[in-house]
């Protein structure tokens, strides 16, 4: 057995591998053949035969820095140390001048060269060329396993150079085909392909979208409906509310029983402090609307008329009155109508611009039903109208949502954004097929908006009353929301009717205050929480003043109260449906129902069929008087219509 083959012991000392070592030497130094390195020291040098040198090179060392600590894993043995601290191995003519003579290895001076950090080359794993193992193995250089705690494990700088080695070697690699964007309102740097439009986007075999795609969105029936990039607005904090007494001077001369009385605002303003709403909000002055407000959506003529309310006289303010629809008039109309314009565009600034999260307008006269060029159903000027068309102008807003839940249809509103696709106008209202005020069949579902803009209105009608919490939440999740996060919009506002309320002496409907606080809560997930509220219709003091307050509780952040078990009725669900129906060629979330629509139905897509419950007639939502009306009226238009461009061909 060669004296040079050692076995490292458990307790990390060198052992010879043949005890009869020191007696076989003739020469008197063979005590110093190999030198045993005492525990905690590194000035021994280990040694081995010139036969065993030339055969079979050392195992490359561990840099000398990684031993100057504790060791950095239990399987860092002494020996490793030992053999880390070693500066260079003696070469074999080196060591038969030193058993020559005598020269212990204490006494062997070899200058330590500089050390360079080399690259580890880790042996297989399991094997070794260490060992005590066959000398016929030996000599032909074969390897054998070692047990597991013999195994050299890389130690935990290792580990880090070798990652950050190949980290680099990924990034440099990935260079060219990819670069670090920055996902826009999050905050977040991924890195993403370089995609320069939709049609770059990767696909699979099936055509389904790669998840390394640059662009966001959806992909709809074959089709990648792309998600919207726009930075997001600045988000405040706190609810808003405004309120002046000033509106309160605008009342009918002559009839002290009109249900658009003073005290609707003051009975609201009362409850809000009767319930300390009001002082947790931020109070924002109010203020008059300036001519290029009022002017954004109304004709100027129409606003000079307004402005000189203040100086006529009562008699012929009388004869005016008449000339309007459900108007009224004394010399501070005028002045009542620019705060309430002027207030509720003013609170409205406030949130879009980040001063506040959202807010409330206690405001009359209201609006919804005023026309570009006339006073009409209480309303002067419409202050919805022009708070949106202002953000859409003048603030950078690129999307509103107008939601109007009043009991009657805000023709006003319709009117003047039918051909804007900025504004999404959503009312629901008592239709009862075209008979309840303003009696129009524009308030009609089929009415989708202008040439410029389809799809942009929708008119949820109910044909009659009694419509309550469970139709209202009902619409919300199966219509209402679902355009609204496929519209996305960046600010929402909400004409506020509550002539909608239980025990209203006009609507006839029976919404209950935690209603409409729910409603609001679901509103407050869009635009960012941008939410205004902004009062429109409600006759009953009691009614409107507690669910004004719960709607503010909800965006002061106060949850709101249980409902119990709801369920939408049947004439409820075939409204929401018709409005669908119509809506589908525009809307991807509607257009999965109905046949006729732009979008294909997937392959294997179940459809449910005839429904009996949907072929059913139901005189109170088909077939009514009003049905017959619509159709005879659309009928005499397109009659006229033919009959303008026959006489124009005669004439000629």
């Amino acid at each position: 057995m060669d004296p040079s083959d050692g076995a490292t012991r458990d307790d990390g000392k060198v052992a010879t591998a043949d005890a009869t070592t020191t007696a076989d030497s003739n020469d008197g130094h063979g005590e110093q053949a190999l030198s045993l390195p005492e525990e905690g020291t590194g000035d021994s040098k280990i040694k081995e035969s010139p036969s065993e040198a030339k055969d079979e090179p050392l195992q490359s060392a561990v840099p000398s820095e990684y031993a100057m600590g504790p060791p950095l894993h239990p399987k860092d043995t002494q020996t490793e140390i030992v053999a880390a601290k070693a500066p260079s191995e003696p070469t074999a003519v080196a060591m038969e001048e030193e058993s020559i003579t005598g020269k212990g290895s204490n006494t062997a001076e070899i200058e330590e060269p500089n050390v360079e950090e080399p690259t580890v080359k880790a042996e297989p794993t399991g094997y070794t060329v260490e060992g005590d193992g066959d000398e016929d193995e030996k000599a032909q250089g074969k390897k054998r396993p070692t047990p597991d705690s013999e195994q050299q494990v890389p130690s935990k700088r290792q580990k880090v150079l070798s990652s950050d080695r190949n980290i680099g070697e990924q990034a440099e690699a990935n260079e060219n085909d990819y670069k670090l964007v920055k996902t826009e309102g999050e905050g977040i740097t991924q890195a993403v392909p370089d995609v320069k439009d939709v049609s770059d986007v990767p696909t699979s075999s099936t055509g389904a979208l790669q998840p390394s795609t640059v662009e966001r969105g959806y992909e709809w029936l074959g089709r990648f409906i792309p998600a919207q990039h726009e930075p997001p607005l600045p988000v405040g904090e706190g609810t808003g509310l405004v309120y002046d007494e000033r509106m309160c001077e605008h009342f009918p001369l002559t009839d002290d029983t009109h249900p658009e009385s003073p005290m609707r605002i003051k009975a609201i303003y009362n409850m809000l402090v009767e319930r300390k709403l009001a002082q947790r909000c931020i109070r924002v002055p109010s203020r008059e609307a300036t001519k290029e407000e009022i002017c954004s959506v109304h004709n100027e003529s129409y606003r000079q008329v307004v402005q000189a309310i203040g100086k006529i006289e009562e008699t012929p303010l009388q004869v005016m009155e008449s000339m309007y629809d459900s108007i009224y008039m004394n010399k501070k109309s005028g002045m009542a109508a620019r705060i309430s314009a002027g207030s509720t565009v003013e609170i409205v600034k406030r949130v879009v611009n980040g001063e506040l999260k959202n807010g409330v307008a206690v405001v009359r006269p209201p609006g919804h039903h005023a026309e570009a060029h006339a006073a009409k159903g209480f309303c002067f000027f419409n202050n919805v109208a022009v708070a949106a068309m202002i953000a859409v102008k003048t603030m950078g807003v690129k999307r509103v949502l107008v939601l109007d839940w009043d009991i009657h249809h805000g023709n006003g509103t319709q009117h003047m954004f039918k051909d804007d696709k900025r504004v999404l106008y959503f009312s629901v209202h008592r239709y009862d097929h075209g008979t309840f005020y303003p009696g129009s069949t524009d308030a009609g579902p089929k009415k989708v908006g202008g040439e410029r803009a389809e799809g942009y209105n929708m008119n949820v009608a109910w044909n009659g009353g009694g419509m309550g919490d469970g139709d209202y939440i009902g619409m919300f999740h199966q219509l209402l929301l679902p355009v609204a996060y496929e519209f996305a919009p960046q600010l929402v506002l909400i004409s506020a009717g509550f002539d909608s309320a239980r025990g209203d002496p006009l609507g006839g409907c029976d919404i209950s205050p935690a209603g409409f606080a729910h409603m609001t809560h679901s509103l407050m997930a869009l635009a960012q929480g941008k939410v205004v509220l902004v009062l429109e219709g409600g006759y009953n003091l009691g009614a409107i003043s507690h669910s004004f307050a719960a709607c503010t509780a909800t965006l002061l952040g106060d949850p709101p109260r249980m409902l119990g078990r709801i369920f939408p009725t049947k004439r409820a669900t075939r409204a929401v449906k018709d409005t669908m129906r119509h809506h589908a060629p525009y809307w991807t979330c509607c257009s999965h129902t109905f046949e006729g629509s732009r979008f294909p139905l997937p392959q294997g897509t179940l459809t449910t069929g005839d429904d009996d419950d949907d072929e059913e007639e139901d005189e109170d939502y088909r077939g009514g008087e009003g049905d017959e009306d619509e159709d005879e009226e659309d009928s005499k238009e397109e009659a006229s219509k033919e009959i303008s461009h026959t006489s124009v061909g005669m004439e000629s």
